[in-house]
């Protein structure tokens, strides 16, 4: 599931190539709407451990942080990191103020 995710979201690659990889590296054929299907599965999956990091953050005695506009197509977010000695966190929000 990680790899379709990071496919889909970091590599902006289609449905079909995703497909294709999951055939030629992994011998699973699986379909474009199971690589749909797929996304929120990870998107739900890592609400906990990211709000576990927010958490771990927010207890330390300082952070860096930082933000930055994000563009994509006619979409405009904003990239927050916070960053401690234990912990990083990225996070793509619509808004710039959290």
């Amino acid at each position: 599931m990680t790899m379709v995710a990071v496919l889909s979201e970091q590599y902006h690659l289609s449905k079909r190539q995703i497909k294709d990889i999951v055939s030629d590296f992994f011998s699973a054929d699986i379909g474009s709407g199971t690589v749909h299907a797929l996304e929120p599965n990870v998107c739900e999956a890592l609400k906990e451990p990211v709000a576990e990091v927010g958490c771990a953050i927010k207890q330390q005695p300082f952070a860096n942080v930082d933000e930055t506009s994000w563009q994509e197509g006619d979409k405009r977010s904003w990239l927050w990191v916070a960053v401690t000695p234990i912990a990083t966190l990225f996070l793509l929000i619509p808004i710039r103020n959290p």
